[in-house]
């Protein structure tokens, strides 16, 4: 989606899954992190299995 903090453009907010609140003095608190259904993590990037067994189909040589 893209970043409505950011007034560069193309700029884009990708969900990661961390939860976190603003503190009253302004500052982030890290609170953990929320578990994807039908996700996994690739080099960190959150993916989706749909998305992950569609590039695959587009592989001939793959047998489903």
């Amino acid at each position: 989606m893209a970043d409505p903090f950011s007034t560069a453009p193309a700029t884009r907010l990708y969900r990661t899954g961390d939860l976190a609140r603003y503190l009253l003095d302004g500052n982030l608190e890290f609170l953990g992190r929320y578990p994807f259904v039908n996700g996994i993590a690739t080099d960190t990037l959150p993916t989706s299995l749909g998305d992950c067994s569609y590039v695959v189909s587009l592989v001939k040589e793959m047998e489903t």
